[in-house]
């Protein structure tokens, strides 16, 4: 199968800055997976991504993961529809990592379009779907940020995530068109999970994230308005940071403190 992407190595390798991609796998991502998800999961924080669609598959969701709080995302067979997403490039070691959080779904080859300074060139790539399609709960607010996330990364003007399922007649049904709210009316997870985009060395999401929530509820922290109190200055966040030890949990680093601030604006 290695072959195949040897090739289309050598079909794209002439576009400037590509990075080196012999013998990788092109894996295309079309929910949570953004890149500095993978970064924090592979372990490897200069990952690139590359802005990427298929045609004849739709978004839908459908499960429930405890560690996202809701359905996740996967992808069905639907004529003239095109899904947006992003293509990563893995080695064998990067892939396997890779598996070990997509335990629920099996990969498939599918053909994708993946832009390289602004042209798009077809490609035969990798995308993980579901074992079972079955509805069984609504996507979180924060898998919807994430899914946005990896979007945002890669296009311009995307203001919605349509949430779909399979009905119970097996056709696909179109539940909500879903907007992000301002950023001080989201639950602190999401908020999190927002932070994790701008960190140098991103978390292991979403299990790091549910960690950190649950050490800031164990100090009476609970949303974001009082979240905010303690960033207003930095002898506050040294209470929070004192409040932390106290439990026995890890300190909230000075990295996350001033990106929290800059996207709170206090």
């Amino acid at each position: 199968m290695i072959i195949k992407y040897i090739i289309h190595y050598f079909l794209i390798k002439k576009y400037k800055n590509m990075e080196n991609i012999e013998n990788k796998f092109p894996i295309f991502s079309y929910g949570s997976n953004s890149i500095s998800q993978l970064r924090g999961r592979l372990g490897n924080y200069s990952l690139k991504s590359y802005p990427a669609y298929i045609d004849g598959y739709k978004r839908i969701f459908c499960g429930h993961s405890n560690n996202w709080n809701g359905g996740i995302a996967t992808l069905i067979e639907k004529k003239y529809i095109k899904t947006y997403g992003s293509i990563v490039y893995l080695d064998n070691n990067e892939l396997s990592k890779l598996d070990s959080f997509e335990k629920i779904y099996t990969k498939k080859e599918v053909k994708c379009q993946i832009m390289i300074n602004e042209i798009y060139n077809e490609c035969k790539c990798l995308t993980y779907i579901a074992n079972d399609n079955t509805w069984l709960s609504p996507p979180s607010e924060q898998y919807l940020i994430a899914i946005k996330i990896m979007l945002d990364e890669n296009f311009k003007n995307n203001n919605y995530i349509i949430i779909s399922k399979i009905n119970e007649n097996n056709k696909i049904e179109n539940i909500q068109k879903w907007i992000i709210r301002n950023i001080n009316e989201l639950s602190l997870v999401s908020l999190f999970v927002i932070v994790n985009q701008y960190k140098d060395t991103p978390w292991r999401m979403p299990k790091v994230i549910n960690n950190i929530i649950y050490k800031l509820n164990s100090i009476d922290i609970f949303d974001i308005n009082t979240l905010k109190k303690y960033l207003s200055n930095k002898d506050y966040f040294i209470d929070l940071n004192n409040k932390l030890e106290y439990k026995n949990h890890t300190k909230i680093s000075d990295e996350t403190f001033f990106i929290l601030k800059q996207l709170l604006e206090v």
